[in-house]
C-alpha cells in the first residue's frame, strides 16, 4: 500500500457491536487477505476471506475499539504484497478508512461502501 494513494473514506462511524465489515467490489470468487490496521495502536488484524459472486468481501469477527480510526486493505497472499484495487462507485482505491464509535446497536455487519 502506497502512502501517496488516497484511501476511500467510508465516512462511516461503525458501532462497536458490529461483528464484521462488508465492502467491495473486487474480483468475484477469489481468495484474499484483508488487513485491518488500528491507526491509534498500529496493530494489524488479518483475515483470510473469499469474495462472493458479486465481488463483495465480508470479514467477520473483527475486534474494533471505540473512538478509534482504522485503515483496511486487501491483498492476494501476504499483507505486504501489493494492495488489490477496491472498486467504489467506479473509482479504484487501494484502501478504505473508517472510524468506530460506541453505540447501543445490536450486532450487525457494517457496510463500508455503497
Amino acid at each position: 500500500m502506497s502512502l501517496c494513494t488516497d484511501c476511500y473514506d467510508a465516512g462511516a462511524f461503525v458501532n462497536t457491536c458490529s461483528t464484521g465489515l462488508q465492502f467491495g467490489e473486487v474480483e468475484a470468487l477469489t481468495a484474499y487477505t484483508v488487513a485491518v490496521e488500528s491507526l491509534s495502536t498500529g496493530k494489524i488484524q488479518t483475515f483470510e476471506v473469499t469474495s462472493d459472486e458479486d465481488g463483495i468481501i465480508i470479514v467477520e469477527d473483527v475486534a474494533l475499539s471505540q473512538r478509534t480510526s482504522y485503515t483496511l486493505w486487501v491483498t492476494v497472499g501476504k499483507i505486504n504484497n501489493p494492495a488489490v484495487a477496491i472498486l467504489v462507485d467506479t473509482i479504484e482505491y487501494e484502501c478504505i478508512t473508517f472510524s468506530v464509535v460506541s453505540t447501543s446497536e445490536t450486532d450487525s455487519i457494517a457496510e463500508l461502501t455503497p
